[in-house]
């Protein structure tokens, strides 16, 4: 997934088995410090913000058995994108939800 010049947010909801999961991911960012930065939520709570440029890093955590929303969003402001259109990028890869068992 590649989201380029403004903000973004992709959503994904899933129903996770009792025994839980693991979610894993690649990413990188190129942003604008210190205004615009990447978040990634699982269930509106925060697990990475990064409000800078960024190689590419894996993530894995765990999700607890139930209902989850997971989110990524890239989230520029307002002046950036009229200064910089088109500029700022994130880009995530190999997502993966792995059940537990």
């Amino acid at each position: 997934c590649q989201v380029k010049g403004q903000s973004s947010t992709m959503k994904l909801e899933t129903s996770v088995p009792s025994e839980g999961s693991i979610i894993t991911f690649w990413y990188k960012a190129s942003v604008f410090m210190p205004i615009d930065k990447f978040v990634f939520k699982i269930n509106g709570q925060p697990r990475i913000e990064v409000p800078a440029e960024s190689v590419w890093k894996q993530f894995t955590t765990v999700l607890s058995a139930g209902e989850a929303t997971i989110e990524w969003s890239y989230v520029r402001s307002t002046a950036q994108q009229i200064k910089h259109p088109g500029e700022g990028r994130v880009w995530i890869d190999d997502i993966q939800v792995i059940p537990k068992y």
